[in-house]
């Protein structure tokens, strides 16, 4: 079974990983010019819309992406068998990764064609707050009581 754990930590930490990698590739397509920058900067009401569906998006899904892994939701999958509770758990992980990046990209592309910082801000809140849900083996341990702590 230590073997399984270890599997879907590696298999998490990769995904993790890929969450700011891909921020970085698309930071580098932007910076060398194999995406256009400032497409939308002189038209003030896509720049304003744009923004807007950012941040609004930064603000529900970040919350909603700390909130999965609420009390009620782990205490079903902790009454599963291990393998079974590692599953949901790697496949509700994932979808809190997803969160993340679904509003982390929106803004960065929003950044480079709006030129405009407000959504930069936002890159930098999304980015600090996955910081929060780094994967480990002591934060499976302690979400799955499978040690005492």
């Amino acid at each position: 079974m230590e073997k399984k754990i270890k599997h879907t930590l590696k298999t998490l930490q990769i995904e993790y990983a890929f969450l700011w990698i891909l921020s970085i590739l698309t930071i580098i397509c932007f910076e060398t010019d194999l995406f256009p920058q400032g497409l939308f900067a002189d038209n003030y009401q896509i720049t304003y819309f744009i923004q807007f569906t950012g941040i609004l998006l930064m603000l529900l899904l970040i919350p909603v992406a700390f909130r999965l892994f609420n009390f009620s939701f782990l205490h079903k999958i902790r009454k599963m068998h291990l393998p079974q509770a590692l599953n949901h758990y790697k496949k509700w992980s994932e979808i809190r990764f997803f969160l993340f990046l679904i509003p982390l990209l929106l803004n960065l592309f929003a950044y480079y064609l709006t030129l405009n910082t407000t959504t930069l801000l936002c890159v930098g809140i999304i980015l600090i707050a996955s910081l929060f849900c780094i994967p480990s083996y002591k934060r499976i341990n302690k979400e799955l009581y499978l040690q005492d702590h």
